[in-house]
C-alpha cells in the first residue's frame, strides 16, 4: 500500500473509531439523563427537595401495580445500556457505567421481593405520617396552585397506602407490632379540629401575604381551598389511623424477623445483598460480628486496666456518668470543643492523608456532631466534599433513601457511605488524633457497637432471635441506656439488613488498603489510596474493589516501565 492510500486508510478508520466513540458516549449520556429525568417523575416530592421544580403539582403513587410498570422500565434501561460498547468510553464514563448497570441490576434483582416490605409503606421510622407535601422554596401563583394540588393527592396516597397494607395483610407479610406500634401517636401530629392550625397550612401564613401581585379575592380564594385541602387530609389520616389500629395491628406478624415471610432466607439475602453492595451470607456476616465484638472488646478491657479501674468495661463507664470532664449540658461549650476538635485539631493533620482536599466549608451548626471524625473529617465531610466538586451524573450525586422498598429499589450504597465513616474514626487512630486512653474508649464504645449490629441483625432476621435476646446482647457489649438499646433494636426488626453496612463497609475499605499495601510496598501512598476511594463518590462496595485493584495495577506497570 503506498503512503497516499495508507493515510487516508488511516483517517477512515480513525473516523470510524471517533465516531463509535461519540454514540457510545451519547447513548450513555441520553440514559444517564433519560433515567434520572423520569425516577424524578416517580419521586416528585423528592425532586423538589432537590430543587427541581418540574414535578411540583404531583405526589408520589402507593399503587402496588406499580412496582411492575418500575421493573419494566427499568429493564428498558438496562437492555439499551447493555448495548453500549464499554470499551468505547472513557475512564470516567466506565465507572458511569458500571455504577448505572449495578444500579440497575441491584433493582431488577429485588424486584422478585416486591410484593414483601415495600407492602408496608408505614412504621415507626418511615411514612407519609412523618414527611408531607413538600414545599418550592419560591412563591408564585402557580406555586400555591400546585401546593393545593399536591395537597390533594394525599386523600388519594392514604387510599393506595391502605390497599397496599391490605395485601400485606392477605399474604402474611406485615411488619411486627413494634414497628407500627408508635404510628398511631404520629398519625395524632396531623390531627387539627381546625385545619388552619396545621403545620401544612402555614406556607399560606407565610408566603401568601408577600406575594403582593395577586388580589385580596384571589388570596381568600387561595386559603379557602388550601383550608378544604388540609381538612380533607385530616380526615385521610384519621382513616389511616383508624385501619392501622383496628385492620393492621390485629395482623402484625409474630416474628421478629422476616423468616415468618420467607422460611427460605432468600428474602434476607436479598436485603443484605442489597445494603452490603456484595455478596455475604448471613452465617459470614454473624461470624464477622463476634469476631469483630471479641476483639474491640479486648482493647477496651485493655484501656480499662491501663487506667487503674478494677471493675468490667460496664462499670467503667457507669463511673464516667459523675466525672464533669466528660459531661456537659452547655451547647455553646460542646459547639466550641467540636469547632476546636475539627478545624485545630484534624484539619492540620489531613494533608499527610489526603490529596487534593475539596475547600468546602464546614458549618458551624449544629450540624456537627460529637463524632468529628465519622461526621466531619476525615468521614462524611471530607466525602461528600470530594463527590461535590467531582464532575458527576446526578443520579450518582443524589439517593431517595426510602428503606421500606428493600430490596426492591434503587441503591444508594451505605456500605461505603457509613463504611467510609468507620473507616474514618479508625483513621483517626492513625493519625494521632485520639489524645487519650478516654478518647480511645469513646472510640471503641462507637465501634463496638457497629460491630454488634451484625451479630444482632442476623441473629434476629436469619436465626431467630427474639426481641429480648437482641436488646440482651446489645446491652451487654455496648454502653447505651436501655431506651436506647430498644430504638436501635427496633430499628433492625424494621429494616433488615441494613445495621451491618456501616461495618462490613469499612472492613472492605481495610482489606482493599492491606492488599495495595502488600502489593506496592514503598510504592504505596496513602493519599493516592484515599483518592481513589473518595472521588468516585457513592458506589458499590464491588466496583470500589475494581477501581482499587485497576489503580495497583497501573502503580506496578508505572514502576515496571520505570
Amino acid at each position: 500500500m503506498d503512503s497516499q492510500k495508507l493515510y487516508y486508510a488511516v483517517i477512515f478508520l480513525s473516523g470510524l473509531v471517533c465516531s463509535s466513540t461519540g454514540d457510545a458516549v451519547v447513548d450513555m449520556n441520553s440514559i444517564q439523563s433519560e433515567f434520572w429525568d423520569w425516577w424524578m417523575s416517580e419521586n416528585p416530592t423528592f425532586a423538589t427537595y432537590f430543587g427541581i421544580d418540574k414535578y411540583t403539582d404531583r405526589m408520589e403513587t402507593f399503587n402496588v401495580s406499580n412496582f411492575d410498570v418500575r421493573r419494566d422500565r427499568t429493564k428498558e434501561f438496562l437492555v439499551r445500556l447493555n448495548k453500549i460498547r464499554r470499551t468505547k468510553l472513557s475512564g470516567a464514563d466506565k465507572v458511569n457505567y458500571d455504577i448505572l448497570r449495578d444500579t440497575f441490576q441491584t433493582f431488577l434483582d429485588g424486584s422478585e421481593w416486591a410484593r414483601y416490605g415495600a407492602l408496608n409503606p408505614v412504621s415507626f421510622l418511615e411514612g407519609i405520617q412523618l414527611f408531607g407535601p413538600r414545599l418550592s422554596s419560591s412563591a408564585t401563583r402557580r406555586d400555591f396552585e400546585n401546593y393545593i394540588a399536591r395537597m390533594k393527592l394525599v386523600q388519594r396516597q392514604v387510599d393506595e397506602i391502605i390497599e397496599s397494607l391490605k395485601l400485606a395483610v392477605q399474604l402474611n407479610r406485615t411488619l411486627h407490632n413494634v414497628s407500627v406500634a408508635k404510628v398511631p401517636s404520629q398519625i395524632d401530629e396531623n390531627l387539627f379540629d381546625d385545619p388552619t392550625e396545621s403545620p401544612s397550612y402555614q406556607y399560606f401564613n407565610e408566603r401568601l401575604e408577600i406575594f403582593s401581585s395577586i388580589s385580596d379575592d384571589e388570596r381568600v380564594d387561595i386559603r379557602n381551598r388550601g383550608r378544604k385541602a388540609v381538612e380533607s387530609n385530616v380526615n385521610a389520616f384519621r382513616k389511616l389511623r383508624n385501619y392501622m389500629i383496628n385492620e393492621y395491628m390485629p395482623k402484625t406478624r409474630k416474628s421478629y424477623g422476616v423468616m415468618e415471610w420467607d422460611p427460605t432466607h432468600n428474602y434476607y439475602r436479598a436485603c443484605l445483598r442489597w445494603h452490603l453492595s456484595l455478596s455475604m451470607t448471613p452465617e459470614e456476616v454473624y461470624d464477622v460480628g463476634l469476631k469483630e465484638v471479641e476483639r474491640i472488646s479486648g482493647n477496651m478491657n485493655q484501656i480499662v486496666k491501663k487506667l487503674g479501674f478494677s471493675g468490667s468495661v460496664k462499670d467503667f463507664f457507669k463511673s464516667l456518668l459523675n466525672d464533669s470532664r466528660f459531661y456537659s449540658n452547655d451547647s455553646d461549650h460542646i459547639l466550641e470543643l467540636i469547632k476546636k476538635m475539627v478545624f485545630q485539631r484534624f484539619y492540620p493533620k489531613l494533608s499527610s492523608y489526603f490529596k487534593d482536599i475539596p475547600n468546602v466549608p464546614l458549618r458551624s451548626t449544629f450540624d456537627l456532631v460529637p463524632i468529628c471524625l465519622h461526621e466531619a473529617v476525615p468521614g462524611h465531610h471530607l466525602q461528600h466534599s470530594y463527590s461535590m466538586n467531582a464532575s458527576l451524573p446526578e443520579f450518582r450525586k443524589k439517593s431517595i433513601l426510602l428503606f421500606y422498598n428493600v430490596p426492591n429499589w434503587f441503591p444508594f450504597y451505605s456500605a461505603y457511605q457509613e463504611g467510609w465513616g468507620l473507616y474514618s474514626e479508625y483513621l483517626g487512630e492513625e493519625m494521632g488524633l485520639y489524645n487519650d486512653e478516654y478518647e480511645m474508649m469513646g472510640r471503641y464504645s462507637l465501634e463496638i457497637l457497629r460491630a454488634v449490629r451484625l451479630v444482632v441483625d442476623t441473629g434476629i432476621h436469619y436465626y431467630g432471635w427474639s426481641r429480648d435476646k437482641a436488646i440482651e446482647y446489645m446491652t451487654n457489649y455496648t454502653n447505651m441506656g436501655p431506651g436506647s438499646v430498644a430504638n436501635e433494636i427496633d430499628r433492625y426488626i424494621t429494616w433488615p439488613g441494613q445495621a451491618p453496612a456501616y461495618k462490613i463497609g469499612e472492613i472492605k475499605i481495610k482489606e482493599l488498603r492491606k492488599k495495595a499495601q502488600t502489593r506496592l510496598g514503598s510504592a504505596f501512598d496513602i493519599r493516592e489510596f484515599h483518592s481513589v476511594i473518595l472521588k468516585n463518590a457513592k458506589i458499590p462496595l464491588s466496583v470500589m474493589e475494581t477501581l482499587v485493584k485497576s489503580w495497583i495495577r497501573s502503580k506496578c506497570l508505572k514502576r515496571h516501565n520505570n
